[in-house]
């Protein structure tokens, strides 16, 4: 990496690790060799370090084998390095890592099914509350998918301020953001207020939203016992009668269970269905097919 900067290397990583690119057995070990180094020398910051923790969880995640085994190694000894310095002294290990690499940090670790270390999972949780603000909307939803991914429930005092900050930049969060976000808050058993869970939903744009997101927003509703707003409840249903053929297996079992713990009011006699209903009966129809 003398002659490829440490910037262009960690932004190559990211984007062929986004591109799905799979890269030959000879081009990992040079470009491996070259992120141990800088790893070891304590020279990835920032964004950088962010780049490359991101593209190795992506790649050890989808690769398996001697992808996977790399991505944990850096994972891992990034991680205890964080440990090192926060050992050292809150104000050391603040001044080394930034909220956004710790997020990156936790969400490796979730996307590769690496618990961290107890001590290691601690420094994550204090740091992510103490600087919540610091995260972008995108890490913010992702931290709470890690949380609720790894199955390590953080003290209520963190779900709560990543919940006031969820709630605080709701407009911010995309689509895919705000469906994470309600997925997590389900999995992690932590029943947001009603004025929250009203906010989120208020900002999604279902459009936007691929079949595995529109079964994980009803799952998320059903399971915190929250009906969610009328027009949002028959647009996911409309969505996901548009889309069930393209359901995996256990989206399509999430969905059809969430329809069922939160069924529409009956309409009054001699009304048409609406379309929320409309589409309830064509998930259920399209399901048996599938089933049959």
């Amino acid at each position: 990496h003398s002659i490829v900067t440490t910037q262009a290397l960690s932004v190559s990583l990211w984007a062929l690790a986004r591109l799905g690119h799979r890269l030959a057995e000879a081009q990992w070990r040079a470009l491996h060799a070259a992120v141990m180094e800088l790893v070891e020398e304590r020279a990835l910051a920032g964004i950088d370090l962010v780049n490359v923790v991101n593209a190795y969880a992506v790649f050890g995640r989808t690769g398996g084998g001697a992808a996977a085994e790399r991505a944990r190694d850096i994972v891992e000894r990034i991680g205890d390095q964080v440990l090192g310095a926060f050992r050292s002294g809150e104000r050391s290990g603040r001044g080394q890592f930034g909220a956004q690499e710790l997020a990156s940090l936790l969400w490796a670790h979730a996307m590769l099914g690496i618990r961290p270390d107890a001590h290691l999972l601690e420094i994550l949780q204090e740091e992510v509350c103490a600087r919540a603000d610091e995260l972008n909307p995108q890490w913010l939803s992702s931290t709470l998918w890690s949380f609720a991914m790894l199955g390590a429930p953080p003290p209520e005092s963190v779900t709560r301020e990543l919940e006031d900050e969820a709630m605080r930049r709701s407009h911010l969060l995309s689509a895919k953001d705000l469906a994470k976000t309600l997925w997590a808050f389900a999995s992690l058993a932590h029943h947001p207020s009603a004025a929250v869970l009203n906010r989120l939903a208020a900002c999604l744009q279902v459009g936007d939203l691929k079949p595995t997101g529109l079964a994980n927003i009803l799952w998320a509703f059903a399971t915190l016992a929250h009906a969610p707003p009328t027009e949002l409840a028959a647009s996911v249903t409309d969505a996901l009668c548009q889309q069930v053929s393209e359901l995996l297996p256990s989206d399509l079992a999430k969905a059809v269970w969430a329809l069922a713990a939160l069924p529409a009011p009956p309409p009054p006699p001699g009304a048409p269905a609406t379309p929320g209903r409309a589409a309830r009966r064509c998930v259920a129809r399209r399901t048996s097919r599938r089933c049959s």
